[in-house]
């Protein structure tokens, strides 16, 4: 028993083991460790798993399991025993507690700042843990204070001034009064102050521009606005840039959010000098047509653009919630870059607007360099989209959490006696009080605003749960019912399907909603030609949700679920459907929702021209297109299918959802360059599905993965080997669409061995099957382009650049006459390539001046539109060299050189090669590090790599262009 155990309370809740750190796991397996430490005494296992743990007792308790095993693994043996009933720390071994330092004769003046820090403060924990840490912290307050009461009392006068400094600054200070009509009169004073320390200071941090970002979570009526306002007011006061945005109830709400702070922005910031890209103001005029710009501009709608038959078409917004948070985070940039004032943007109650703002947030705080500060207030269901938006800016954003929920007893009756007479208000009344709203500032203000001081006694005789709960007792059968099947929606539930599963008439379902909604329990949202219902308040939702039998709980869901197999168009969200399935107990069901999920989500972010038709593809909802996304959904599944292999052994279904993922998982290693790892990947999910009697469609699956895995590369040897099978199985599985991307196959292969004719003819073939398509009713816009873009890249190989040009600028006006961004960059970029081979330099700039912000933040994201990015950095870098902006000219070709060890293809690292020739003769000393080579070299690579693709003409045309400059 030699090791020295040290524990840390205060503050940051360190382990120190021979003066060595502790690394948990996670932080539940520490909050164990640190709970048995500062108890120091045998705790149930109950109450570990209620304290730490809010899960259902079974799943609790196997949490509590884990954590027990992972602790032991890194702690020394035998110091946590644990039996049946109790878990407890050996008593063998000597531990250090700063808390037993909070005595009178043991705090100095050496240990009293260390001392006086919050107990676990920099954890930042929630849930019920949380509850545990502020009650622990409370307690430790109290204690830290009589034990300094007591040394000013046995200090000599010389000292009694330091000590009674420092009592002062640990006693509680009194809240600000406020008057009762303002709502709830009340935030914690300890939650203020840790918000205002955070968004208020004027750290070095925030001068630099790293953003900060400050969430409030709670319920209705816990202070969030008040709490809002106050620092709104602060950050003014303070000679802060301030931005309020307030979403509205229902509907895709982001015009009238953003469009109010938009135009504060553009209305009040400096922005004479600042030149708006044109694709960010293309795509605002869409979005916000009426909105005015910096002086002599002006955002209109754009004209209607022309198909390729010469036909007009209207422009359809495609909302991008991520590419707005950039615009914002180009505009805040520019906008404070000669006055570097404080920017503060406060948004309130974003769960309203749930499914488009982590995004925007996202898109946000990974472009910012402004120095911005931001408040979010927030129902706490909204805490596990925020963490995903979120997770890939943990080295950019600094944010703190805060919840505002339980209420003291002792701030209850503060509340109270502000608002209710003082006569009325006995100890025994404020018990009663206390007790039935348990804490709750929402319970507590729905008693307060139904308060009448004239039967005031009356009420209170009676049971106060009975006028809190007063909106649900009050309810009919049928209204119950219909509130029952509303709470088993994760979000809005939709007023058709809602009908359905009631099996009620349009008119008796209108009658029940409405005399809910007069109740305010509900309200309505529309969504283009639908509408939705959503409980007003998470709590109201919450309380419904709990009276619900567990037998009702499993056949609402059971029903729901049995709609949305039967449906042929579900009009449950489908990210649902696995939560749906799971609630059911139907687990196949559940992976058999999460693969179709998957399915749609790789094939929407992961592919450049997807198979997906125009409806499809506006109604697929917009996701974070990270790999670490996608990563998250196969490991989900997996995890799903494992176990229901250990659970049924593999079933003929199993088998074919393991070869699914496979395939999914060897397209997802392909898109990160991990070549090898897909391929292999790709071969075993063959095998499976070739061992099927139904494998037809699994076949042409893998096949398209191996097709795309040979043009990632530029190989046409696996294109050859695969490409012609993919035909032959799409034909013989009669899928359509799959026919039209194998034309599309062969005829890159064909443009890669330079036999040109037949690859226009194979492109031609294609570009009818989906114009034939089209003529059902479903819009193929992505195929009809993707033609276009190839039939380019044959005039391109020919040498025929004007040519070139055309069709890759005519895909361009495809895409923005739509509204589809993806493929934009890699049209542009080519179309930026043809102009500067050309010798049109200024045509050139101003797309690639269009296409960047395509780019930006790919380091912490990997879009669809990385294509094309390497030769966009790479151009870009070089018109900075022949200005003389050499430090740009070095961080764009840096940019190039990365993205070209992502994607690892040919044609680009060919283009790039003959980029760095030119900057080579320019021998900048600055751009030295990423030129190492010599400028011969650097042309006899880009002939190699351009070679192997079928355009060797270009490498030599460029190698006598670079001589002749």
């Amino acid at each position: 028993m030699h090791e020295k155990i040290e524990v840390f309370f205060f503050d940051g809740g360190d382990v120190f083991i021979d003066d060595l750190p502790v690394r948990f796991p996670y932080l539940k397996a520490k909050l164990l460790l640190l709970l048995l430490l500062e108890t120091q005494k045998p705790v149930s296992r109950k109450k570990l798993c209620d304290t730490i743990w809010s899960e259902e007792p079974e799943t609790a308790g196997q949490n509590l399991r884990n954590a027990l095993s992972s602790l032991r693994k890194i702690l020394p043996p035998d110091f946590i025993s644990a039996s049946r009933e109790n878990v407890r720390i050996d008593g063998n071994f000597k531990i250090y507690r700063d808390l037993d330092e909070l005595d009178a004769k043991k705090i100095t003046e050496e240990n009293i700042e260390r001392l006086s820090k919050p107990f676990l403060g920099k954890l930042r924990i929630s849930g019920e843990a949380g509850l545990w840490a502020e009650d622990r912290a409370r307690h430790y307050k109290r204690k830290l204070h009589a034990a300094l009461t007591q040394k000013i009392d046995e200090t000599d006068a010389d000292g009694k001034n330091f000590w009674h400094i420092w009592l002062q600054s640990v006693e509680e200070k009194p809240a600000q009064k406020r008057s009762a009509s303002g709502g709830m009169p009340f935030v914690r004073i300890e939650e203020r102050e840790s918000i205002l320390t955070f968004l208020c200071d004027a750290s070095d941090a925030n001068k630099r521009g790293a953003p900060r970002c400050a969430i409030v979570f709670g319920e209705e009526g816990s202070g969030k606005s008040v709490l809002s306002s106050e620092i709104l007011k602060r950050m003014e006061e303070d000679g802060a840039f301030c931005l309020r945005g307030h979403p509205q109830e229902g509907g895709q709400n982001y015009r009238e959010t953003l469009g109010a702070i938009l135009e504060k922005i553009l209305l009040n910031a400096p922005l004479a000098e600042m030149k708006l890209p044109d694709l960010y103001s293309s795509y605002l005029a869409n979005s916000f047509p009426e909105m005015p710009l910096p002086p002599g501009r002006t955002l209109t709608h754009r004209a209607a653009a022309e198909t390729a038959n010469g036909d007009s078409v209207q422009p359809k917004m495609d909302f991008n919630p991520h590419l707005l948070g950039r615009i914002f985070a180009y505009l805040l940039n520019h906008c404070f870059d000669a006055q570097p004032r404080p920017i503060f943007l406060l948004l309130e109650d974003i769960q309203r607007s749930a499914q488009w703002m982590p995004d925007f947030l996202r898109g946000l705080f990974e472009n910012t360099n402004a120095p911005l500060a931001t408040m979010l207030t927030s129902y706490p269901e909204l805490k596990a989209s925020l963490e995903v938006a979120f997770a890939p800016l943990q080295n950019r954003l600094k944010h703190n959490e805060t919840y505002l929920s339980r209420l003291t007893p002792k701030q209850t009756e503060q509340i109270c006696r502000r608002v209710l007479p003082p006569q009325l208000l006995t100890p025994e009344k404020l018990t009663e009080i206390c007790a039935y709203t348990d804490g709750s500032p929402f319970l507590l203000g729905e008693f307060l605003r139904f308060y009448d001081a004239e039967d005031w006694s009356d009420k209170l005789s009676k049971s106060l749960y009975e006028v809190v709960h007063r909106r649900i007792l009050s309810l009919s059968e049928e209204e119950l019912d219909l509130l029952h099947c509303v709470a088993i929606f994760p979000d809005e539930a939709p007023f058709e399907l809602l009908k359905e599963l009631l099996e009620l008439s349009d008119a008796k379902f209108l009658k029940l909603y409405e005399g809910l909604h007069r109740k305010g329990l509900l309200y309505d949202s529309a969504s283009e030609n639908s509408y939705s219902v959503q409980f007003r308040y998470a709590l109201i939702k919450k309380q419904i949700k709990e009276s619900i039998s567990k037998i009702k709980w499993w056949n609402l869901h059971k029903r729901l679920l049995k709609h949305c197999e039967i449906s042929p168009t579900p009009l449950l969200n489908e990210k649902y459907l696995p939560q749906v399935a799971f609630h059911a107990g139907d687990y196949i069901a559940e992976l058999r929702a999460r693969v179709f999920e998957l399915k749609k989500h790789f094939e929407f972010n992961h592919e450049l021209f997807p198979k997906l038709s125009d409806t499809e593809l506006f109604e697929t909802p917009r996701t974070l297109n990270d790999t670490q996304l996608t990563a998250n959904y196969l490991q989900e599944a997996q995890d799903r299918l494992d176990h229901l292999v250990r659970e049924h052994g593999k079933s003929k279904e199993l088998i074919q959802y393991e070869q699914i993922l496979l395939t999914i998982q060897g397209g997802y290693l392909r898109w990160n360059g991990d070549y090898p790892g897909a391929e292999n990947c790709l071969k075993e999910a063959m095998k499976i599905a070739l061992q099927r009697m139904d494998g037809e469609e699994a076949i042409v699956d893998v096949l398209e993965q191996l097709c795309y895995l040979g043009i990632q590369q530029d190989n046409h040897d696996m294109l050859r080997r695969y490409a012609f099978q993919f035909y032959r199985a799409a034909q013989k599985a009669h899928m359509s669409p799959q026919v039209g991307m194998a034309l599309r196959f062969i005829a890159i292969l064909n443009i890669m061995q330079g036999a040109y004719e037949a690859a226009e003819k194979q492109l031609n073939m294609s570009l009818r099957l989906f114009e034939k398509l089209e003529t059902l009713g479903q819009g193929y816009t992505l195929s009809v382009i993707a033609a276009t873009h190839y039939h380019g890249d044959i005039a391109l190989c020919r040498g025929d650049r004007e040519n070139a040009l055309k069709h890759y600028l005519q895909c361009a006006k495809l895409c923005e006459g739509k509204r589809f961004y993806r493929g934009l960059g890699v049209h542009l970029a080519k179309a930026a390539w043809c102009e500067f081979r050309l010798g049109q330099i200024e045509e050139a700039r101003a797309h690639l001046e269009y296409t960047r912000p395509l780019f930006e933040g790919f380091r912490s994201r990997r879009g669809a539109g990385l294509c094309g990015g390497e030769i966009v950095f790479g151009l870009t870098s070089l018109l900075n060299t022949w200005g003389g902006k050499d430090d740009k000219a070095y961080e764009n070709l840096k940019s190039a050189d990365e993205l070209v060890s992502i994607i690892q293809k040919p044609l680009w690292e060919g283009m790039l090669y003959c980029v760095k020739a030119l900057q080579k003769e320019r021998n900048s000393p600055v751009l030295a590090p990423l030129l190492t080579e010599t400028t011969e070299f650097y042309l006899e690579q880009s002939k190699n790599f351009l070679g192997r693709i079928g355009m060797p003409a270009e490498a030599e045309a460029f190698e006598q262009y670079s001589r002749r400059i």
